[in-house]
């Protein structure tokens, strides 16, 4: 199992991952799920995704916030920080973890404000 993802500066000073985990699929494949998170904690407005900007290898990309939840970032939060999952499929780790930075791109948090 290899590991892949992007730092973002955590609200209690460490670093928060979106990370993504790549496991094999079949003899020629690897499948690899990854969640956003705010860069702080934050109190959600909406979370959009630009579909047309999606790879073909991303089977899925859905919003699990809703607006006005609280998305903390760990060790505060850590399941209710995240408002998006992405989920890709391709013939290499690689071009799924490209197709992922693609669908990562293409989601945008709007906030309410910042939390204290």
């Amino acid at each position: 199992m290899a590991r892949a993802g992007g730092a973002n500066a955590g609200s209690n000073g460490g670093e928060v991952t979106d990370d993504s985990v790549l496991h094999p699929v079949g003899p020629n494949g690897v499948a690899a799920v990854r969640f956003r998170y705010p860069p702080r904690d934050v109190l959600a407005k909406a979370v959009r995704i630009g579909r047309e900007r999606l790879l073909a290898a991303v089977r899925t990309a859905e919003v699990i916030a809703v607006p006005g939840q609280e998305l903390r970032l760990p060790p505060r939060g850590h399941v209710s920080g995240r408002y998006a999952l992405l989920m890709a499929v391709a013939d290499t780790a690689a071009a799924c973890s490209a197709a992922l930075d693609e669908a990562t791109a293409a989601v945008c948090l709007d906030v309410l404000r910042e939390l204290h």
